[in-house]
């Protein structure tokens, strides 16, 4: 029986600050940042082929008062 040949698609990682702010705003990764990210998930055997940026986007927590 022959097995089937399954394509992989590569691993993207996000790199980018989440919720850190200073006088100016959120603060942005530097390029040593991101290159110390990828050099420690490449020593774990995680090996991305995609570096994406976070942008535009934040996670936030509201609360209400009664």
């Amino acid at each position: 029986m022959k097995k089937k040949c399954i394509k992989s698609y590569g691993l993207e990682v996000e790199v980018g600050e989440i919720g850190r702010k200073d006088t100016e705003g959120f603060l942005l990764t530097s390029p040593k940042e991101a290159t110390t990210f990828i050099k420690e998930l490449n020593k774990n055997g995680v090996n991305p082929q995609l570096l994406a940026i976070a942008n535009s986007s934040t996670t936030a927590t509201s609360t209400k008062t009664a």
